[in-house]
């Protein structure tokens, strides 16, 4: 045993000296013993994912007293970034300054909102901008604030918000900080958070000065960067291609094709030029230029040109109508601002870099059809979700599973589209990728992982079969790419000791946090490493006290028993369609592959094996 033990020792050290994927290396055999002896290890390098690290010449900070005093970690940790005095007609201004307010001015102390639009102005703001106001002020930040911020700093900028904290009196800034974290969840890809709340309250007064425990010391200065550039990084997946995501939907699938991206990047400095004076994502022009007309620089017959715009030409028969034909680029850039004058008017009021008003958008473009909407009731989405399109082929085919006619667990309520004016065919699917999922690969919103790139249930769903009956030598195929791809993957182990193919519920499990990117550090074996895992990280999971209530539960809450009385591990995933039920998701050891089903309880075997839940937070 002992010889077997400095033999994987020395290959998997060796292996991370050489920076080569440790999996590759490993057979069947070594993952077993492994297994066998709670050897937890994780291959960090993922072969289909090549990020590029933000860099401090792409970063501006816009910071108050706390980034004045950690100027020196900024070039430490990011060297270039830009927070440098600025002149502007006359006036000059600091970045960072002491006293400087999110969005009010004061004495001639330009806000960190007017920077911004100034710099905006003058096209001088970088990719990245870092905000770090209010850091240690009680009631500046606002979500209408933010809403203003992200509105006015248009499209092509990512934003990282600071949370506030001062020692000892870190209470008064809880206000502020849902603020942050709610931003950045409602601007999922486009606002991140920096938690310096979190990391300060870790290790308290040992980070601040004398100052009242306001002013970080030199080492609190180092972590308040630390976790900036943590945030920015945050970013990296979805910005390594130029700002457009990895091109696969939740299974893994291409949805644009290399010409289709080809024609994006041919176009996109028109879209960008356009939709930046709108102030909403380029990406919803190039879109809509794909659905109406497959990128065409030809104008259709019927009159309603590139974008089909039906109101403009009164359906291709006013005196606005396009002439049939080849367009040049100045008549393709003037429709372009027709188009994005007709999104301006239909979005109204709503917030175009808020995903479900992006929903919104496409689904109103193509009609909001009222089946569409009552297709999404049956498949247990809100009226408002309904609303923003969830049931419209359009703007959400092959989303996920369900509603993807390629998977075998489509629901059964997704069929049915309308095949040409006024002409509904009930059965009718189609393989075309809708227009939300093929936005969120080019606005770079996915991860960078062919991962679901969606929630804990989300992804356990997708990687599961619906309902009971599938062998362990069945497993689902997006499953078995998951477990290839995050290293989970095993195709028998020799003597009947573990589970092939990840037929066993710390496998599965495993495999859905590491695939959803909620951990990617998550231990394949084991609950009870699991479990302790969970506990070692008390920054990324919180234990539910459930008391057998099942209404305290939320989709993703992982349960987990071990002991005597054996071990188990699943998750569940929420509400069945009709509502009346709760489900699950797991596999079984050497039984099945993973399932979801009907089927949630606190405890099992007569009583004898309790769970406890346990919760992904700040996720």
């Amino acid at each position: 045993m002992m010889q077997r033990f400095w033999a994987v020792f020395f290959a998997v050290f060796f292996g991370f000296l050489q920076v080569n994927s440790v999996f590759a290396k490993l057979d069947a055999g070594t993952l077993n013993f492994f297994a066998q002896n709670n050897i937890l290890y994780y291959d960090p390098s993922n072969q289909n994912c090549k990020t590029e690290l933000v860099t401090g010449d792409k970063v501006t900070v816009i910071g108050d007293s706390i980034s004045v005093g950690a100027r020196a970690e900024y070039d430490a940790k990011l060297p270039g970034a830009d927070y440098s005095s600025k002149t502007y007609n006359g006036t000059t201004y600091e970045l960072t300054q002491i006293s400087k307010h999110f969005a009010m001015d004061a004495d001639g102390n330009y806000s960190g909102m007017s920077i911004v639009r100034e710099m905006d102005k003058q096209s001088s703001l970088r990719r990245y901008v870092v905000f770090a106001l209010g850091t240690n002020d009680v009631d500046m930040v606002t979500e209408a604030k933010i809403d203003e911020l992200v509105q006015l700093i248009g499209t092509n900028h990512k934003i990282v918000l600071v949370t506030n904290y001062a020692f000892p009196d870190a209470s008064s800034y809880d206000k502020n900080n849902e603020a942050i974290r709610n931003a950045a969840e409602k601007y999922s890809g486009k606002v991140a958070v920096a938690d310096w709340a979190i990391e300060a309250s870790k290790r308290g007064a040992e980070l601040f000065s004398s100052q009242g425990g306001v002013h970080p010391n030199v080492e609190g200065s180092k972590v308040f960067v630390d976790v900036i550039d943590k945030a920015l990084n945050s970013f990296s997946n979805s910005d390594s291609s130029g700002g457009m995501g990895n091109n696969k939907n939740y299974a893994g699938v291409q949805v644009w094709s290399d010409a289709e991206m080809e024609a994006i990047q041919a176009n996109r400095k028109v879209y960008e030029e356009v939709a930046n004076k709108y102030h909403f994502p380029w990406q919803i022009l190039a879109v809509i230029h794909y659905h109406e007309s497959s990128f065409a620089k030809s104008n259709p017959s019927n009159g309603q040109g590139v974008y089909q715009l039906y109101g403009y030409t009164g359906g291709g028969n006013n005196a606005n109508r396009f002439v049939p034909g080849p367009i040049s680029e100045e008549e393709f850039k003037r429709q372009t601002y027709l188009a994005a004058d007709e999104i301006s008017e239909h979005a109204g009021d709503r917030d175009l870099n808020d995903p479900d008003n992006v929903k919104w958008l496409f689904f109103a473009y193509n009609g909001q059809a009222s089946v569409y909407k009552q297709k999404a009731l049956n498949m247990g989405f809100t009226v408002e979700q309904a609303n923003n399109g969830e049931g419209s082929p359009y703007v959400m085919n092959r989303a996920d599973a369900k509603r993807d006619p390629t998977s075998s667990g489509m629901s059964k309520y997704w069929p049915g589209r309308y095949v040409g004016d006024g002409v509904y065919d009930s059965d009718s699917t189609s393989t075309r990728f809708g227009a939300f999922v093929q936005y969120e690969v080019i606005a770079g919103t996915g991860q960078c992982s062919t991962g679901a790139g969606g929630t804990i249930a989300e992804t356990a769903i997708q990687l599961s079969w619906d309902g009971h009956g599938h062998s362990k030598n069945d497993p689902k195929p997006e499953y078995v790419a998951a477990m290839k791809e995050v290293g989970s993957y095993m195709t028998g182990c020799g003597h009947g000791t573990c589970a092939p193919i990840g037929a066993s519920c710390d496998q599965f499990v495993g495999t859905v946090m590491r695939y959803s990117g909620a951990d990617p550090d998550f231990p394949v074996f084991g609950p009870a490493n699991q479990e302790q895992h969970m506990k070692d990280h008390p920054d990324m999971y919180v234990e539910i006290q459930h008391n057998n209530d099942l209404s305290v539960l939320e989709p993703g809450d992982i349960f987990v028993t071990h002991g005597a009385n054996g071990n188990h591990i699943y998750l569940y995933v929420g509400k069945t369609e009709d509502g009346k039920g709760l489900m699950q998701a797991s596999a079984s050891f050497n039984g099945r592959t993973g399932e979801h089903f009907q089927g949630v309880y606190f405890s099992d075997h007569g009583g004898a094996r309790q769970y406890k839940v346990w919760r992904r937070i700040n996720f």
